[in-house]
């Protein structure tokens, strides 16, 4: 159990959550066959998404000799009601009988330790704390502790999910116009200081429950961003695109 959790907080902090090749495809479906994640991700330095991100892993908990089932959960942020699609793939790993969730998936709220599905608080980076409860409609749901209380962040049921769910839902997220992923941009990674993420042209960093926050205002910050802080392989013509597409969201174009 030690092990997996070093290796979700190794992942986090090496391979950055994005949309990147979401906006500069303009609607090519990003592939998710295992040569082509371990291309994109380890060897291109790019990150990826959720499915990207959880489908990689998977193969490095099967590497380790963890055995683990693909879940696909509906984002909610504090709407339990909400009824968004299942677009957010996951793993989930049984270890001593007990299952856990493993996500590397999820942007600057990802839980960077394994969180067992029974309830039970644990501690991640960052000084932050998750639980996963069983609710009423017979669906888990992830939660993070906030002053306030517990806020929902997604939730997910344990069926028999197949390639061809996944492949679904990831074509849905590539293209679809209410998808986040098509018309918004993000970027997080966690470090050593805190978690680092991006929501279009706003750049925050929060660290121990302080947050800090910078306005992007030139492709040359973008690209200094995203090579030396996200540690994303990109070219600085393929910024320059990317920060007008960026500004386009920001003043609302369609």
């Amino acid at each position: 159990m030690k092990q997996v959790n070093e290796n979700i907080l190794k992942h986090l902090k090496n391979y950055p959550f994005n949309n990147v090749d979401i906006l500069l495809g303009q609607g090519e479906i990003l592939s998710l066959a295992d040569h082509a994640l371990e291309d994109k991700i380890s060897h291109r330095k790019r990150g990826g998404y959720c499915f990207e991100h959880n489908k990689f892993f998977k193969e490095d908990l099967r590497k380790a000799g963890y055995e683990s089932q693909y879940a696909l959960g509906r984002v909610i942020y504090g709407n339990n009601d909400a009824d968004n699609p299942k677009t957010h793939l996951v793993n989930i790993v049984t270890i001593n009988d007990q299952k856990y969730l493993a996500d590397v998936g999820f942007g600057p709220y990802n839980p960077s330790v394994l969180v067992p599905l029974n309830g039970v608080e644990v501690g991640a980076h960052n000084n932050t704390t998750y639980r996963v409860v069983l609710c009423e409609r017979g669906y888990y749901r992830l939660e993070l502790k906030k002053e306030e209380g517990f806020f929902s962040l997604y939730q997910f049921e344990l069926n028999n999910y197949t390639e061809a769910d996944l492949r679904l839902s990831n074509f849905y997220a590539n293209t679809h116009p209410d998808s986040k992923f098509v018309n918004s941009f993000v970027i997080s990674i966690f470090a050593n200081d805190g978690v680092k993420f991006m929501s279009n042209d706003m750049f925050s960093h929060i660290n121990n429950g302080v947050r800090v926050d910078e306005k992007i205002e030139s492709a040359e910050r973008l690209y200094l961003l995203l090579v030396e802080v996200f540690k994303i392989s990109i070219s600085a013509f393929e910024a320059k695109v990317l920060f007008e597409i960026i500004q386009k969201f920001v003043r609302g174009d369609k």
